[in-house]
């Protein structure tokens, strides 16, 4: 099951980085937990360059990216995730079975 489909079955939605308090949540998590990687909400799919959340199609509010990211490597990154150790939003393939990403979900 994907991880957008996981937060749906609990009412939820996969985490929408509105500003640097939540860049700071998911910082110390994957620092605590032990986490590699957060898939975090967000698609330039529709348009390169683009970067909108994926549950309301509204123009993401905060970016925090990393050292020349997005770059869309390939013409083929299209979603965001977040690594232990880069602490910043790096784009990635949105077809995740290659990657091993933990995902928080948003409840509201």
């Amino acid at each position: 099951m994907a991880a957008l489909d996981v937060c749906r079955s609990i009412c939820g939605y996969l985490v929408e980085v509105d500003d640097n308090v939540e860049m700071d949540f998911l910082k110390t998590l994957m620092h605590k937990e032990d986490i590699s990687g957060i898939l975090i909400a967000g698609t330039d799919k529709a348009k390169e360059g683009t970067w909108v959340y994926q549950r309301t199609s509204k123009t993401m509010t905060f970016m925090a990216w990393d050292s020349g990211e997005p770059n869309n490597f390939r013409g083929q990154e299209h979603c965001i995730k977040m690594l232990k150790g880069s602490d910043k939003m790096q784009d990635v393939v949105c077809r995740f079975a290659y990657w091993k990403l933990n995902f928080v979900c948003e409840v509201k």
